[in-house]
């Protein structure tokens, strides 16, 4: 029989996700399984089940077990779009021209765990396409924290590190409360759009358009604090003497200019933003020199006390990609802190006053208020001495890097 290779390379690719490579002790975690029209990957911790399109196979009815390493390499790198597909009893043959390539099938039952964890067929419970959506905007790279992961309830989803807080608010489906991996997060996201979804047992299964199945393995959910992180955000949702505003696009880009002088701040790359009515000045200094650009707002803003705080790098481009609206915040101990919002989602993050580090360089008294008048300046007035001492108030020994002393996360802020 004649197989189309860019179909099954396509099912191939799909299967990919649930493929160890020698990485993991479960048996068969290496291979791609040919079943009742399907192809199915499994490693214990993340399953694919993809319907084979192409005729032939499935009017053959082929089933077996066989490397996936091997498999997709030669599949990905015969030339030519249909390959002569021969079945043996221990082994399939793959002629394609003058190229010859012999697969040993692996003995063994392996489609035992795809069905002691297949979802059940009239259980599916389906689900708005922002919900796919929503993984991609609470999804947090580099999250090492113990809470990583999103949690996932029928109305939302968030994301914590312990820094930044992440809330999507999407229609809900009517499922029990879950937990997932970042690491599963990111390959649902490869997916696609994702329509449905059932949670049985210890599995979380997806649905697509085209019925490939996406299972992951979910984590214990009692175990996110959750509602310890819906009291955070609660306090610090909007109030209507809260200053909204849009952040010009231009902003983003000179916090990474300024990055090149970045501060260390506790383990974060840091800048300092002046945030005043008319401009934000954007500033970073280290030993080895010092940045400083000024941004105009877009639009013209509300009057407000100006304010300085020190922002993770990342965190602000994270963020970049989201929303440039936010609001500013104003705890009891007078903090300011930047809220992050759209129509369905709200990003609090966690940053250094200019208090804050002014105490970690131990000058508290010597700069307060200085960052106000500054702010006070005319716009093209470069910021007097004393505006320069509250950018260096953060230096320690001379080198430009505050001491790691870096503000409470908002959980443990809000506690006190």
């Amino acid at each position: 029989m004649n197989v189309k290779r860019s179909e099954l390379l396509k099912a191939l690719k799909q299967c990919l996700p649930g493929i160890e490579n020698g990485k993991s002790a479960l048996e068969g975690a290496d291979l791609f399984v040919f079943s009742k029209g399907f192809v199915y990957s499994y490693n214990d911790i993340i399953s694919v089940a993809v319907p084979i399109k192409s005729d032939d196979l499935l009017e053959h009815d082929i089933e077996g077990a066989v490397r996936a390493e091997e498999f997709y390499g030669i599949i990905n790198k015969l030339k030519g779009d249909l390959i002569e597909f021969i079945v043996e009893d221990d082994k399939w043959v793959l002629k394609s021209g003058k190229a010859k390539a012999q697969l040993t099938l692996m003995s063994g039952d392996f489609t035992a765990r795809f069905e002691a964890i297949a979802p059940d067929k009239k259980k599916w419970l389906e689900i708005s396409s922002e919900f796919t959506q929503g993984l991609g905007i609470c999804r947090m790279a580099n999250n090492k924290k113990s809470i990583s992961g999103i949690y996932i309830t029928q109305n939302d989803m968030t994301s914590s590190d312990g820094l930044q807080i992440n809330r999507f608010g999407y229609k809900g489906a009517g499922f029990a409360n879950f937990w997932i991996s970042d690491a599963s997060v990111n390959e649902l996201l490869k997916v696609g759009i994702l329509t449905h979804i059932q949670l049985k047992g210890a599995w979380a299964h997806f649905k697509t358009n085209d019925d490939t199945t996406f299972s992951v393995k979910t984590l214990q959910a009692e175990d996110w604090p959750y509602e310890a992180i819906n009291k955070v955000l609660k306090g610090h949702e909007r109030k209507m003497s809260s200053v909204s505003m849009v952040f010009p696009r231009e902003l983003f880009d000179a916090i990474d200019r300024a990055s090149s002088f970045c501060l260390d701040i506790s383990d974060s790359k840091a800048v300092r933003l002046a945030i005043a009515p008319k401009r934000i000045l954007v500033s970073a200094e280290r030993i080895a020199g010092r940045y400083e650009e000024k941004v105009m707002w877009d639009k013209e803003c509300p009057q407000f006390d100006a304010f300085d705080l020190y922002v993770d790098i990342e965190m602000m481009l994270f963020v970049a990609r989201r929303s440039l609206s936010f609001y500013i915040h104003e705890n009891e101990k007078g903090s300011p802190r930047m809220v992050f919002t759209t129509d369905n989602s709200v990003h609090l993050m966690t940053t250094l006053s200019v208090d804050d580090a002014a105490n970690a360089g131990g000058k508290k008294e010597e700069n307060k208020g200085a960052a106000k008048k500054a702010a006070k300046k005319e716009d093209d007035e470069e910021p007097d001495e004393e505006a320069r001492d509250a950018i260096r108030a953060g230096k320690s020994g001379g080198k430009g890097n505050p001491k790691k002393k870096a503000a409470p996360p908002p959980d443990e802020e809000d506690e006190e």
